[in-house]
């Protein structure tokens, strides 16, 4: 694929994600849904609602490619967009749909950020520690608790072989 086509894409969900955080901080969290809902159908051809629907397992599954591979760019424009209604969700005081939300995005962050150097940023990393903070006193998943343990791990190891 064209380089310029890719930035421009990038440049272009990053604009969205920008619109999505200045209508969700200005309290208007129904225009900040429906410029998810907007930025959901384009990045990522899908329903928003009926990926929240999902179970993290199954939306996980959603972003395999040939039952194999994780689409990581994919999964993680689809944890942006869902750590944003979790956002919306905690200041609308919706603490079941928020902790939905966050186990959503947090799976998918887990089994996306090992797989691209790109998306191994400080910002991602103090994300899912939040998250990580955020569900520490709720049931996970086991698929869940050990992709925590399998994420914390790899990074671990990684900083360790940074420093020798």
């Amino acid at each position: 694929m064209n380089s310029d086509y890719i930035i421009r894409i990038i440049e272009q969900f990053i604009q969205a994600i920008v619109a999505i955080v200045m209508a969700r901080k200005a309290g208007n969290y129904e225009q900040a849904f429906h410029q998810i809902q907007n930025a959901s159908q384009r990045y990522l051809k899908a329903d928003i609602t009926a990926l929240l629907n999902k179970t993290p397992d199954q939306l996980l599954e959603h972003f395999k490619v040939e039952s194999k591979y994780i689409d990581t760019e994919q999964c993680v424009i689809c944890a942006d967009l869902i750590y944003e209604i979790a956002l919306i969700c905690d200041a609308k005081q919706s603490e079941d749909a928020s902790i939905h939300s966050k186990m959503l995005c947090l799976n998918l962050y887990l089994n996306a950020l090992p797989k691209e150097k790109q998306f191994q940023t400080q910002s991602y990393m103090e994300r899912v520690k939040d998250l990580i903070k955020d569900l520490e006193e709720k049931t996970l998943p086991k698929t869940m608790e050990e992709s925590i343990l399998a994420f914390q791990n790899h990074f671990s190891e990684q900083s360790k072989n940074k420093g020798t």
